[in-house]
């Protein structure tokens, strides 16, 4: 007949049989009369095809009939074809025609009772045409069942399982999605033969079910990290969106599958880079714990549709960002790379933070593996790590004063941290991850805003802290406005109606302390009080807020970590982390701790005496004594020098709730040695080697893109948050091209420079020349005009110098040996050659002004 049955790459028939059965209790005798590749035509009543089939099923018949046990209790037809006639481009109405032929045939030849029909899947492949004519075939054979009252359709999930990446080819499944498929049919089958009316056909719905808890745990050097966990929205794992410049919102859905994924949607052609990803791509975020440090390979399991979405970009810590980009796109690809490697130094919790590099790309599983040869099946993912117990925190506590909270931690969404979304004008607006791994972003990023007097309609974060000292405290907030519409905030402490955290000027630039004059709360009694930070403008993203005792703290210089928190588990042990213990006493008056740092201490008990008697508290090797009152305060017990090991901290004469140890450096109020602040030529989206280039003098930038002089005139009392040693600056370059004259520039920028001179007499001042860029040739005349009136206020200047980058690419431009003349494709911003001098001619000045 032609009917040869070696094409087979798998089958539903099994599953559709357990669950028919599983339904009505009646086993089954299942007759297989089956070849791939054929159309419909191949199965005409006319044909050899269809004459073979009919003799099987009447042989079948006649052999139940035959036995004293067994009964045909009914006789069906289960029918699942159809792709090559969708190859072929088969119209619908003929299809429809020659199906109904077939199956009429059938209830003739071979006294079936009714026909039960499973439309076709999907082509796997992005053919646009292909695909259309599939669809013809599906919606033949869907109406065929409407209108026909022998016929029924008993699954449409075939071509959601196209959609969710079970199928290993473009016309077969794996045998997982086949399964699924053939359940699925079976149990509509039964619903019709037990009620005869048709079943409701459902679409396909994921059943994979995702680990609950904390970090996932690194065990045996592997890490294996559902994409999918992303939707939490924890503090563990989190997906952002992110709003192009014509508010067009790119976001993470879900995308069902083997395991299911996620797809940055929508999917026409966007693409990101490793300088600009970690502030514009949309990113997830993965926190795991390392118990065995070393370098770690990342492999990466997606479900690419094309290879104009096939790649993502990743990175572990906030670290640069590398392009971990595929060879191919196949649904359940596993693929990595030698180079997709992180060397991870200290056992504990790491984030890893994948950024979309196209839109439309599908990620399924994160694995992190010590080995460099992972070797993992195509289409089979891999058994999700464990994960760690959730840790339940209570309040952050202020210490001496002052306390740092890490907004994140409002995702947590319960009574100590929380956050709480607002509709205002028929929009809900609500909170992300910010955009560069940490923080808070509100979003839609629109022109919304809210006010003092507004401010209960308003989206809120809230945090709970332990005040001990009561008082006036002044806020510091550490955050990455973009610009002048979405660059602030209000603060409020319990019930209290909040004070407006705006400037006068715009407040805009990635990573950087801000505070003002009005930012301060009245704590006005000790106790654990719930801060509000309110959103004031959308778009807004914030990382840290920091709340001290002292006004015009140089919180930029000491950039304070996370205040502690009590650990709600009840532990007895105390590990020091990054130079810092906290430890809760819990009525005992021993605890152990745990120092991986060895170092010189200082020490701080938050006790009480009702005598107001000394104390003493015995440090490791260290006794040190302190007077408490009658009331919980904070005592300054001096410093304690600390080995490494486990330390038993023991004390008497005084109850202490809490002890806090930091290596004695960490409070020390440093400098910034080299702040860097200007336009984007001092912002790390182009500058992507600053810390290593700049390393040799301590530089931390400031700089905001776009920005002019003008922009930064109001922003000189900001210098104060890090008291530099020196300060570098590049402006200039936006004011020229956007039509100021040179002189004019010029007159501006030593305005400037003497301004930060009368506030900071004793800091090095130093301005790079504004180079001759590739795109603005008829502005070059003016940029020299500009370097040249710097040049003569330098010369007559103290501690004011000039960086004449402008020079040094002239010259190079001479010699013409570098890649397009040292500037990007945009022929304005410096490429990796450019900022190798520019970053080489800035330490090299600084570092002779230091002789």
């Amino acid at each position: 007949s032609g009917v040869t049955e070696n094409k087979k790459t798998g089958s539903l028939v099994s599953a559709f049989i357990e669950s028919y059965y599983a339904a009505t209790g009646v086993p089954v005798v299942a007759v297989s009369c089956s070849k791939g590749g054929t159309g419909i035509n191949f199965w005409e009543p006319s044909r050899p095809a269809y004459a073979d089939a009919v003799a099987r099923l009447n042989a079948a018949r006649a052999f139940v009939d035959e036995s004293d046990d067994m009964e045909v209790r009914g006789t069906y037809i289960v029918w699942l074809q159809g792709e090559t006639d969708g190859d072929n481009g088969v119209p619908a109405s003929r299809y429809a025609k020659t199906l109904g032929n077939i199956l009429e045939s059938f209830e003739k030849d071979a006294k079936v009772d009714h026909s039960f029909i499973i439309p076709i899947g999907r082509y796997n492949r992005n053919d646009i045409a292909v695909n259309a004519r599939y669809d013809v075939i599906r919606s033949a054979q869907t109406e065929f069942c409407k209108e026909n009252d022998n016929a029924t359709n008993i699954s449409i999930m075939l071509a959601d399982l196209s959609d969710a990446g079970y199928m290993k080819d473009a016309f077969h499944f794996y045998q997982k999605g086949y399964e699924i498929a053939g359940a699925d049919a079976g149990a509509n089958a039964a619903y019709y033969v037990i009620n005869k009316t048709d079943p409701e056909c459902r679409h396909y719905e994921s059943d994979v079910e995702y680990n609950k808890g904390g970090a996932w745990a690194e065990k045996d050097g592997k890490v294996v990290i559902p994409a999918a966990a992303a939707f939490e929205n924890s503090v563990y794992a989190a997906a952002t969106s992110r709003y192009q410049s014509d508010g067009l919102r790119y976001y993470w859905e879900k995308k069902p599958g083997i395991t299911d994924g996620m797809r940055l949607v929508p999917d026409n052609g966007l693409n990101w880079n490793t300088g600009t990803g970690f502030e514009r791509a949309p990113q997830l975020t993965y926190m795991f714990y390392i118990e065995n440090p070393g370098r770690y390979y990342l492999y990466l399991m997606s479900d690419h549709p094309d290879m104009g979405g096939n790649s993502f970009m990743a990175c572990i810590d906030e670290n640069p960002l590398i392009d971990v980009a595929h060879g191919g796109y196949e649904p359940g690809l596993w693929d990595g790379d030698v180079k997709w490697a992180f060397d991870i130094a200290e056992k504990g919790e790491h984030t890893i933070t994948i950024c979309g590099r196209e839109d439309g790309a599908v990620l399924n599983q994160i694995v992190l593996s010590l080995s460099d040869s992972e070797n993992f099946k195509k289409g089979e993912p891999q058994p999700e790590s464990e994960r760690l117990p959730i840790a339940e925190k209570g309040a952050y506590v202020e210490i001496n004063g002052s306390v740092c909270i890490d907004l994140y931690s409002a995702f947590e969404k319960n009574e100590v941290c929380g956050l709480y979304g607002a509709e205002s004008g028929g929009v809900e607006y609500f909170w992300e991850r910010s955009s560069n791994g940490s923080g808070v972003q509100i979003f839609p990023k629109d022109t919304a805003m809210w006010n003092s007097s507004t401010y209960a309609d308003a989206p809120k974060l809230t945090y709970k802290v332990e005040f001990t000292q009561p008082g006036e405290y002044y806020a510091y907030l550490y955050a990455s406005f973009t610009d002048a519409t979405s660059d602030s905030a209000m603060l409020g402490i319990d019930d209290a109606v909040p004070v407006e955290l705006a400037l006068s000027f715009s407040a805009s630039g990635s990573n950087r302390w801000i505070t003002g004059s009005t930012w301060k709360i009245n704590v006005a009694e000790a106790g654990i009080h719930t801060i509000n930070l309110y959103a004031r403008e959308s778009g807004a993203t914030m990382h840290k807020l920091y709340l001290s005792q002292t006004a015009l703290d140089s919180v930029g210089a000491l950039n304070p970590g996370a205040s502690p928190r009590p650990d709600m588990s009840g532990k007895s042990s105390f590990e020091e982390k990054n130079g810092i213990m906290f430890a809760q006493t819990d009525g005992n008056n021993k605890i152990t701790s745990v120092f991986a740092k060895e170092g010189s201490y200082r020490v701080f008990a938050l006790a009480k005496n009702e005598t107001a008697s000394q104390f003493f508290v015995d440090f490791g090797d260290s006794r040190l004594t302190g007077t408490a009152g009658s009331e919980y305060a904070w005592i300054d017990l001096g410093t304690a020098d600390m080995t490494s090991g486990n330390k038993e901290i023991s004390f008497a004469d005084a109850e202490i709730r809490y002890l806090y140890a930091a290596e004695a450096s960490l409070l020390e109020i440093k400098r910034v040695e080299t702040l860097v602040l200007g336009d984007s030529y001092t912002h790390k989206t182009y500058w992507t080697d600053f810390d290593s280039q700049m390393s040799e003098i301590n530089a931390r930038t400031i700089g905001v893109s776009g920005s002019t002089v003008n922009d930064w005139k109001g922003r000189v009392n900001e210098l104060n948050l890090y008291m530099p040693e020196n300060v570098v600056i590049h402006l200039g370059v936006n004011d020229i091209n956007r039509g100021k004259t040179g002189t004019e520039c010029g007159s501006a920028v030593t305005s400037f420079i003497a301004s930060i001179k009368t506030a900071f007499p004793d800091t090095k001042i130093f301005y790079v020349t504004v180079s001759p860029n590739n795109g603005n040739s008829g502005k070059w005349a003016e940029y020299d005009i500009n370097n040249g009136i710097v040049k003569e206020y330098a010369e007559k200047t103290e501690n004011v110098y000039v960086v004449d980058f402008a020079e040094i690419i002239k010259q190079h431009k001479t010699a013409g040996d570098l890649p397009n003349n040292g500037y990007r494709g945009d022929n304005l911003h410096l490429n990796d050659s450019g900022y190798q001098l520019f970053s080489q001619a800035i330490v090299d000045a600084v570092k002779a002004a230091r002789e």
